[in-house]
């Protein structure tokens, strides 16, 4: 009796064990794609930012979607051409700048679909050559890529008003 007592608390320990060896050596769990995805459109958003910044055009162009809708100063352009068209003006301009950071992100649990919200400042000259600073805010959409890349299928921007100079 003692003998089959002893060799059930053996088995009892080994299962224990093999269990506990099971429980370490588990997968973690898949990354939840909503995640994955926020963090995807807030790393593209800085990385479109600072092609912006840069004036580079070409660059930047690769963050936009072919049929890109975009609205600014209450103009809606569609299409990736009117959206460059509109970009080549500014960048071309040597007293032209824009700067820009997403403060915000979100995307669809699905992971294929989501934005960035944030706040820009343009740097320019007026026609009589004084400085001029517009801030305002923006709402950008992004979608997935079939190659995985993210690009902007909406791009919103709302300036602040202006201030006088007598405020």
């Amino acid at each position: 009796m003692k003998r089959s007592l002893v060799c059930m608390l053996l088995l009892a320990v080994a299962a224990c064990g093999a269990n506990a060896q099971k429980k370490r050596t588990r997968k973690p769990p898949p990354p939840d794609p909503a995640q994955v995805a926020m963090s995807a459109v807030l790393q593209a958003d800085r990385d479109f930012a600072r092609t912006g910044a840069a004036k580079d055009l070409p660059a930047s162009m690769n963050f936009v979607a072919e049929d890109v809708r975009s609205y600014s100063a209450g103009v809606m352009r569609t299409g990736k051409l009117a959206f460059r068209e509109n970009w080549a003006e500014g960048f071309q301009d040597p007293n032209w700048s824009i700067t820009w950071a997403p403060v915000y992100a979100e995307a669809s649990t699905s992971g294929d679909l989501g934005y960035t919200t944030g706040s820009f400042e343009i740097h320019a000259k007026s026609a009589d050559g004084a400085p001029v600073v517009r801030t305002g805010s923006y709402v950008t959409i992004w979608r997935k890529q079939p190659d995985g890349s993210w690009k902007v299928a909406l791009d919103i921007g709302n300036f602040a008003p202006v201030k006088s100079s007598t405020q």
